[in-house]
């Protein structure tokens, strides 16, 4: 009944804010009873990166019951840094003249979005340069065939 979107349409601005607001986990208690609980997000957490999202996700260690909190709660200072840091650079100032708002660094903006990226194209480029040395390296004055290559990275 709380989701947005019921047969009514009646609050739906209202249930909207609380579901993009709020978050919930249960948690089984000793007892062996599962308990809801719903807590509000703050506001930072929008800042948060799709990216990091999925990295935390998939490398939270789930070996025994109670290591993800563990796992997370080591985590959580660089997430909180990560996120002030998004904030930062997404924080917003007047453009001259105009009512409507720009990201302060749109260029750092846009490249720390994209991270991925950026790390796929740095790593092809260094396996091309090794490439290139391994290939186009003069072997002609080696004796015993003893090479020594520069690797990049």
């Amino acid at each position: 009944m709380l989701k947005p979107g019921g047969t009514y349409g009646e609050g739906d601005e209202a249930l909207e804010f609380y579901a993009k607001h709020t978050a919930q986990i249960e948690i089984v208690r000793l007892d062996r009873t599962m308990e809801q609980i719903v807590f509000p997000v703050p506001n930072i957490c929008e800042f948060l990166t799709q990216e990091s999202k999925l990295r935390v996700y998939y490398t939270t260690e789930r070996d025994e019951q109670g290591s993800k909190i563990n796992d997370f709660f080591l985590r959580s200072e660089d997430l909180f840094n990560e996120m002030n840091w998004q904030k930062k650079l997404r924080g917003t100032q007047e453009a001259t003249g105009n009512t409507n708002t720009v990201p302060s660094q749109p260029i750092l903006y846009w490249c720390s979005r994209n991270m991925s990226f950026w790390s796929s194209i740095s790593f092809n480029l260094a396996v091309l340069m090794n490439l290139l040395v391994a290939f186009f390296y003069p072997l002609e004055g080696v004796r015993g065939g003893q090479a020594t290559f520069v690797l990049f990275y």
